[in-house]
Formats: structure tokens, sequence, C-alpha cells
């Protein structure tokens, strides 16, 4: 049988020119794309994590042969967002971080929390060029989470011991973190730049790019909705609900943030009806297919009573913000769902009741689905709907003919039965 390979067995001269490829590049890798849609976070250090003997060879080559960032946060966790992305940290450790002297920057976050809240302050050393994941979360955080946001970054003449490390060579190197902030970090006032390696003109320019609105265009920002559709789509194909849940999740927070931002105004009037229509289809497809991923919950979480009722108050969130029509800027424009869409939500409504087990909206929910018959009848979906709707409720009349029934225990005894139906 042959043996696996293992990393420890090459020499250490072949294990350090790894470290060095892993750990040691200079290059800012990052693209000029929307940092909150950017789901590739590049976490080099992860190697660090492999056994004992790997981190003491590696953290040993990496604080002698790279550039670090000083991150000091309050309130806010660089470790992962909702997306799913993380960011290793060279270590979190205080006495560790003692041994990094000359890092190209600092950063500090802030947020403007309750003063009595305890806030719990943390310090993590991370590598230079790491500053395009930093500047992702960042900007993520401050779209859907806090709005209140400050971050200070501080750039300085190196000072340290080693001799390969001095200001000159470092100084491309940090004037070049500055020039990718705007590219990453949108819409965001709260940035301040000190130190004395930094030209005051690069810094205002800097600060005043990264302040400009989110979206400049109304094709811009339709690209950005498009990729949480697309990307909902694509993990629904492979059955990542949690995934799933999460990229709807986000593009639900950026149209409430697009439509209360100081550059709405400005989209409409350059989008005009067409754009505001768009956002509103978009905002509409996305709180269905969320409403959809709680009913499927619901009918998997039939045996547990509390979670289907839980799972139905999402349902019902969701779809009472899809019939009514959403107003644009103007008195006469708005958005309004096709007899298609209504025939769907509709349908969603009669699954609620049926899963539910509510026999009092029995009738309800026979009617919703012949009216949605009625608006589409060649649509698969509502019929398979309207054939699931009708067995329920020749269901219920038996069980109302065969089961006695009391009026203080209706809903339990229903429930009891139903589960008997079931295993059935």
């Amino acid at each position: 049988m042959p043996r696996h390979f293992q990393f420890l067995d090459l020499p250490r001269e072949i294990r350090e020119i790894i470290y060095e490829a892993l750990l040691c590049n200079w290059e800012l890798n990052h693209t000029r794309e929307r940092a909150y849609l950017s789901t590739r976070f590049d976490n080099p250090t992860a190697i660090l994590r492999l056994n004992h003997q790997i981190y003491s060879e590696a953290f040993d080559y990496l604080v002698k042969h790279n550039q670090f960032i000083s991150v000091d946060c309050d309130g806010i966790s660089i470790r992962s967002d909702p997306l799913g992305r993380q960011i290793l940290a060279v270590t979190e450790d205080p006495k560790k971080i003692g041994q990094f002297n000359g890092y190209v920057a600092r950063i500090k976050w802030s947020t403007n929390k309750d003063p009595l809240q305890k806030i719990r302050r943390k310090q993590y050393m991370v590598l230079g060029r790491q500053l395009p994941d930093l500047l992702k979360c960042t900007d993520y955080h401050v779209m859907t989470q806090w709005p209140a946001i400050t971050m200070t970054i501080a750039i300085n003449p190196i000072r340290t011991s080693r001799t390969d490390l001095t200001t000159p060579s470092l100084r491309p190197f940090q004037i070049s973190l500055l020039h990718i902030i705007p590219t990453l970090l949108h819409a965001f006032p709260g940035l301040t730049i000190e130190g004395t390696a930094v030209p005051r003109r690069l810094a205002g320019h800097i600060i005043r790019e990264t302040a400009r609105p989110r979206w400049m265009t109304p094709a811009a920002a339709l690209a950005d909705l498009l990729w949480f559709k697309h990307n909902n789509d694509r993990l629904a194909n492979e059955a990542y609900y949690l995934s799933t849940n999460t990229a709807i999740e986000c593009g639900l927070k950026t149209i409430d943030y697009m439509r209360a931002s100081p550059g709405w105004p400005e989209l409409i009037l350059a989008g005009g009806r067409s754009f505001v229509n768009a956002v509103a289809e978009l905002a509409f497809e996305l709180r269905v297919a969320r409403a959809q991923r709680a009913l499927d919950a619901m009918e998997r979480s039939q045996s547990r009573r509390n979670l289907v009722e839980e799972f139905s108050e999402h349902v019902n969130a969701d779809l009472a913000k899809c019939l009514p029509p959403v107003p644009s800027d103007g008195d006469e424009a708005f958005w309004e769902p096709n007899q298609e869409q209504v025939a769907v939500v509709l349908c969603m409504h009669a699954r609620k009741h049926r899963l539910l087990l509510d026999v009092e909206s029995r009738d309800a929910a026979v009617g919703l689905v012949e009216r949605a018959l009625q608006m589409v009848p060649d649509n698969e979906a509502v019929r398979r709907e309207s054939i699931a709707v009708a067995a329920w409720s020749r269901r219920v009349d038996r069980y109302i003919n065969e089961v006695w029934v009391s009026s203080s225990g209706a809903m339990e005894e229903m429930w009891q039965w139903w589960e008997q139906e079931v295993e059935l």
C-alpha cells in the first residue's frame, strides 16, 4: 500500500521555500470588485494550524521574513462574517504580539455603542497583504450591521531591529496599502488616516474617495443585487440551504441599505421607473425564495410543532411584503406583481396553512389554491399544491368524522392524530 505524503518528510530547506511562498508574498492580491460581494478570502496563515512543529517553524520564519499590520478592535470581529469568509490572524496572543516590531500599519476600529455596554477589546497581528480582506470585512459590516463604525489607519516610519527592513524599502508598500482602500471600502465617512509617513494630500484624497456613494450608476447597483440572486440560485441547486439563506439575507439587506442611502434619489433620477421596478422585482424574488426555504423547513420539521410554528412566522413576515405594490419616487410609478407571481404567493399561503394543520383556515387554503388555478391554470407548482391541499382537506374531514375532539385540546389532539397518520 502506498504511503501518504508527509510534509515534514521534506528537508527543512524545502519547507522554508513553502513558508516563503505562503507567508512572505508582498503582493496585494485584490481586484476592483464590490468588497462585500467577494466570497474568496486569502488565508495563507492556515498552515500555522497544522501541528506544533509546523507552527513553530513557520511562525519563526514568518516573524523574521515578513511585514505585518497591527489590528485593534472594539466590539468588532474580523474572524468571520455571515457570508462565511474568514481572516486567520497570525496571532491573537498579547505576549506574541509584543514580538512584532516594525509593522507597516496599525488599524483601529471602534463602534458607537452604548457606553454602559461592556465591549470586549481584541488585538490581532495579520499579514500586510491581508489588508484587502480586512477592508472587505469592514465594508460588509458597515453596510449591513454597524453603520456607526470608525476606522483609523496609522502609517509611520518603520522602527525595527531587523536590518532587512528599512523605511525607504517599505515606503512604496505602505503607500500601496492606502491606494487600495477606495477600491474595496465604499460610502464610508468614518475613515481617518494618520502617520508621518503619509503625505497629507494623499490622505485627504483617499478619505474623500472612500466616502463617495457606494453605487454611482443604476447599472452598478443592479449588478450588485443580481449577484445575490445568482448566488442564491447556484447554492439552491447545490442544496446548500444555510448558505442560500445567508445570500438571500444579504441581498435583502443590500436593497434596504440602497433605498435608505443618500444616493438613492440620484439613482432613481438616472435609472427612472425601469430601475425602480427592477429593484422591486429582485426584492420580491428574494423574499419569495426565503419564504420558500422556510416552508421547506416547516415540512422537514413536522414532528416538532414548535419549529413549524416558528418557521411559519418567518413565512408570514416575507409574504406580507410581497403582494403590496412598492412605491417609487413618483405618485404614478410603482411596481406590482404579475398574475403568476400573485398565484405563487397565494399557493405559499395555502401551503403554510396546510403544514400548520390549521383546520380553521382549511376553507381559506382551498380558496387560495382555487384562485391561483384560475390565474395560472398551467402552472405546475400551483397544480401540485392544489392537489396537496385537496388531499389535506379530505384528511381533515375524515379526522372530524372519526375522532372526537374536545374544545380545550382540539389542536393538540389534531397534531397527535396527524403524526400517527404520517407514520402510517
